[in-house]
This record gives structure tokens, C-alpha cells and sequence, in this order.
């Protein structure tokens, strides 16, 4: 901004405005060069709009395009559940790309549940009990392991456990061995078949995924070090662990209420943990996972009354596909059952008949995609064509044309014209169709993109490589049309570094002006407070004159 002088200046008002007087020039060429940055702001403003709409729609456009890594028109699948009874909740499912159409009747005949066991009746929740010792979580102090050398795994010892990680719950664990391109490859599952994290042979951290098998010693860092031997070949061997466990300290001042609060606390053995609750005056154990390879193992030498009856019996799910007797520890999240789909059955789904899975091809994936390339496309083009737009009022009886900022740009109007043509005209390629307006892609009378997503999810699904085929000849030339104006080489990104550059000479050139103005308004005040400061004294002469009578004396110089 103008400097201009300052407020707490002495000088007299007709000093102050003569020197605003001899500043007003220089002002008015600092003035100019702000209204002059002001235009190139809201053209580079301009510019990046078009470029990042531009840039959206390109993204579009390639995912459009099959041989492209964002493509995103695969064709997926569908799950849908029909219960037998209407109404009734038996399961739901989803299904990935990868899932096989088909159908499955699945009936349920057991819920998965969580073991569960109640303690005796103590004296109070919050009072102290008086009881002490040591409660055991997931075992009973001291770790085992039963094993029988075999295949590529020929011992199994127990170990300490890593610092930073948690010791494994007791229960079968299977050491699988696979060849992959050439190469033995093992992991380690548990008891209900899924992969657990382990020390990598190579030392660098955890895994639970395949590792290259070599032969020596390995320390999962989990409770028990194993040994590998790399000459046998591919195969299962299992081997059974019993875990130490996790020590809780009850004092005799704790209350119920207390103990419940260290259970739930301690860092638990992993695939056993326990958590605790109060229901009246007794305290309830029940195992985190369901299913029967989740019981509760627990060592009480408190001595709070715990029988071993159970409050809920363990119990894996088991339910029929197609006929085919299925059981599985958990309810939800069943990955393993049918390929490629995701089977979560319901909380009621015992009381129930069953339902019927159909997996089916669906074309939602591909609808999506080209309703986001036509979301962008008038976004970017809609914007255009506003900024090339010559409008017309009427003021005073006469016609006053307003032109659009890009209303001269020839560039962007050929670009507009270029992509109307393209997206509306034929297209040769390998497949079929050669319009878009065949899959339901048309413009109105504003040249307004429009979709038949019905039209379009008909198409897709009876004719996918068609559709792949057409999109790809026709979105291929939009990605090259577009590419002249995108990226750090395109025309855009040179014209928005042209600005940058502009508007940086400019901010230069107002500073030094601005500098320039601050000195010389600095020194017109410094020479306009003397000449005040004289006119001052030699008013303070006469006034003293005329108490000494010399008035006549001093007339001589006025």
C-alpha cells in the first residue's frame, strides 16, 4: 500500500497537505501497479480453476480407459439375499470382482458363542474382599508344547517372548509350507486357520504372511522357537502349544470391582483373551472370540468360587451351503466359505429357514465411472464456456455487450469444440459400437452431458468388451486432447508460471516505489518541520519585540 505521513507528525495542516500534494503523482503509479497485479491475480485464479477441472477430468476420462492403471470399469458382482420365510433374517453377504456367479442355499443351524463362567457369590462389589494370590490369564504359569517331528518342521521349543509383543494362546498351530514360482515358502496359521504375525527369518520385523522357507532355527517371538528344515517338501505339520499365560496380582484390599478392572487390564495371550464384567455380586468371564477353539483357560488360586460349570457353552457356527455341512469359530466376516464373498450371518438366524445367495455380474462399478467422468466433464465445460460467453443488456435504450474473459481465447473455444465433437460424432474401433449415444451418453440443447444409466448398466452387462472396446478408442483421443493443456508441460501450467513471474516483477517494482515514497515523504517532512520550526522562532521574536517596545525596530523586515 501508499505510505502516507504519519498521524503523530507536528506540522502545521497546510505542510501536511502540501506534501500529500507532491506525493498524489507518485501514489497514482503504485495505485496503478496494485490494480494492475489485481488483473493478473484474477486471470492466474482463472487459469487454475481451468487446470484443476481440466486435470479432474482427465483423471476421469483414463479411468475409462482399460489398459490404463486407474481403470476403473471392471466388471463386478452382486450379492443378493432372498430368505426363504419373507422377512425373515438369516445372513448378509457381499461378493468381490473375483466372486463366481451362482447361487447357494444356505441354511443355519448354530450360532458361534463365546464361552462364558460365573464366579461364587462374593461379599460386595466395592468393599475389599480379603482374598490374595495370584490369577492366572490363559494359562497356568508354565508354557508346553507336544509336537512330533515331520516335514520341513523337525522341533518346536518353548521360548521367551519378545519384548513389544504378545504371547500366543494355547492351542493348535499348523506350520504350512506351499511352492511358489519355484521357491518353498511357509507361515504359520492358528487353530481356526488364519494367519498369525512371527519373527521374519531375515530378522527385519513381523509377518504373517509367507516367508522363503531355508533351514535353521527361528524364534517367533511369540512363546516357542521352531526349527525348519528346507529340504522337505511342501506340506502341513501341526504341533499343539500351551501358553504360560498372564499373571494378575490380587491383594487382599481389592475389591470385586477392582479384580475386574486388572483382567480387563492385563495384556492377554493372543486368540484366549477373557474379559470381565459384574453381574450382582459375582464376577462373569467371557472369552473375546466365539467358537470352541476360544474356551476359556484360566487358573484361580484367589479362590473366588468358580466351579467350571458353564454360564455359555463354546460353539462354532455351523450352518449347510448348498447341502455342504460348514462350521466356522465366528458369525461374521466368513471369507473362506464361498470365494470371493463375505457372509456375516445374523444374530436371529437359528429361528429362521434359511435364504437363498445369488451372486450375479454387476455393472455398478462401471455406472459409477463414467457418471464421474460425466460429472467432470460439464463441470470443466460448463465453466468454460460462462468465461467465453459474450452477454448483452440493454441500459438507457442501447445495447451494452459484456465480454467473458476467455471470450477472445481461441485455444479454449477449439478445445470445447473438440470434445463436443468427439464425445457426439462415431468413433471406429475394434468392437461393435461405435457412439457413445449408444450407451446412454448423449447432450442436450445446452450441450449438457447426459446418462441412461439404465441403458448403460444393460449394456455392460450384455456387452462389456463392446463397451471397453468404444470407450477406449473414444477416451484415448479426450486424454490426448486434453493433455496439450495438463501436466507440468502443458499450456496451462506455462501461462499460470507466466503469471507467477508477473506478479513477482510487480510486488518488486511496489516495493521499490513504496521504499521510494517512505524516503521522500521522510525528507519533505524533515524540511517542512524546519522551515516550521524557523517561522516558529522568528514568530516568537516579534511577540517579544512588541513586550520590549521594539515593534518599530522589527517593522523594517515585514
Amino acid at each position: 500500500m501508499p505510505t502516507s505521513i504519519s498521524s503523530n507528525t507536528t506540522l502545521n495542516v497546510v505542510f501536511r497537505e502540501a506534501i500529500e500534494s507532491m506525493l498524489s503523482v507518485d501514489r497514482a503509479s503504485v495505485t496503478r501497479l496494485e490494480e494492475q497485479r489485481d488483473t493478473v491475480e484474477l486471470r492466474r485464479a482463472l487459469y487454475r480453476d481451468i487446470q484443476s477441472n481440466l486435470n479432474a477430468l482427465k483423471s476421469a476420462a483414463r479411468a475409462l480407459i482399460s489398459t490404463h492403471s486407474s481403470y476403473a470399469m471392471g466388471q463386478g458382482r452382486t450379492a443378493v439375499v432372498t430368505p426363504f420365510t419373507s422377512g425373515a433374517s438369516v445372513l448378509t453377504a457381499t461378493a468381490g470382482s473375483d466372486a463366481i456367479p451362482g447361487e447357494y442355499e444356505i441354511v443355519v443351524s448354530k450360532l458361534a458363542k463365546a464361552h462364558s463362567q460365573v464366579s461364587g457369590v462374593q461379599a460386595s462389589v466395592d468393599g475389599a474382599l480379603g482374598k490374595s494370590g495370584e490369577f492366572w490369564l490363559g494359562g497356568t504359569g508354565t508354557a508346553s508344547v507336544s509336537f512330533s517331528p515331520a516335514g520341513a518342521l523337525s522341533a518346536v521349543e518353548v521360548a521367551d517372548v519378545a519384548e513389544g509383543q504378545r504371547e500366543l494362546g494355547s492351542g493348535e498351530y499348523k506350520l504350512e509350507v506351499r511352492l511358489k514360482d519355484g521357491k518353498k515358502q511357509f507361515r504359520l496359521v492358528d487353530a481356526d486357520g488364519n494367519a498369525v504375525a512371527i519373527n521374519r527369518l531375515n530378522g527385519k520385523g513381523t509377518t504373517s504372511t509367507w516367508q522363503d522357507l531355508t533351514s535353521g532355527e527361528l524364534d517367533t517371538g511369540r512363546g516357542f522357537k521352531i526349527t525348519l528344515d528346507a529340504s522337505a517338501g511342501p506340506g502341513d505339520v501341526s504341533f499343539t502349544y500351551e501358553a504360560r499365560g498372564v499373571k494378575v496380582e490380587i491383594n487382599a484390599g481389592d475389591s470385586l470391582r477392582d479384580i475386574a478392572r486388572k483382567i480387563n487390564a492385563a495384556e492377554q495371550t493372543e486368540g484366549r483373551e477373557i474379559s470381565a464384567s459384574i453381574v450382582g455380586k459375582q464376577l462373569v468371564l467371557t472369552a473375546a472370540k466365539t467358537g470352541v477353539n476360544h474356551s476359556l483357560i484360566y487358573t484361580d488360586n484367589v479362590g473366588l468360587g468358580f466351579t467350571g460349570a458353564d454360564l455359555v457353552s463354546p460353539q462354532d457356527a455351523e450352518f449347510t451351503v448348498n447341502g455342504l455341512v460348514i462350521r466356522r469359530a465366528s458369525n461374521t466376516g466368513l471369507t473362506d466359505v464361498i470365494p470371493g464373498v463375505t457372509l456375516n450371518l445374523s444374530p436371529d438366524a437359528e429361528t429362521n429357514s434359511g435364504a437363498r445367495l445369488t451372486i450375479k455380474p454387476s455393472a455398478d462399478a462401471g455406472v459409477k465411472a463414467v457418471e464421474d467422468f460425466v460429472s467432470k466433464y460439464n463441470t470443466a465445460l460448463n465453466h468454460l464456456t460462462s468465461k467465453m460467453a459474450i452477454t448483452s443488456t440493454v441500459k438507457d435504450d442501447k445495447t451494452v455487450y459484456n465480454r467473458g474473459p476467455l471470450s477472445g481465447d481461441y485455444s479454449f473455444r477449439s478445445l470445447r469444440f473438440d470434445l463436443i465433437h468427439r464425445l457426439s460424432g462415431s468413433i471406429s474401433n475394434a468392437g461393435t459400437l461405435k457412439n457413445l449415444s449408444q450407451i446412454g451418453l448423449t447432450y442436450d440443447d445446452q450441450f449438457t452431458l447426459k446418462l441412461d444409466k439404465n441403458k448403460l448398466q444393460e449394456i455392460l452387462l450384455e456387452r462389456p468388451d463392446d463397451v471397453a472396446k468404444l470407450l477406449d478408442a473414444v477416451m484415448d483421443q479426450v486424454d490426448r486432447m486434453l493433455g496439450r493443456f495438463t501436466g507440468d508441460s502443458g499450456s496451462l501450467a506455462a501461462e499460470i508460471d507466466s503469471f507467477d513471474e508477473q506478479l513477482e516483477t510487480i510486488d518488486s517494482r511496489i516495493e521499490t516505489w513504496n521504499k521510494r515514497l517512505a524516503d521522500r515523504e521522510a525528507n519533505l517532512i524533515k524540511q517542512y518541520a524546519a522551515l516550521q520550526a524557523s517561522l516558529v522562532s522568528l514568530q516568537n521574536q516579534v511577540q517579544l519585540a512588541g513586550l520590549l517596545g521594539l515593534g518599530s525596530t522589527l517593522d523594517m523586515y515585514y
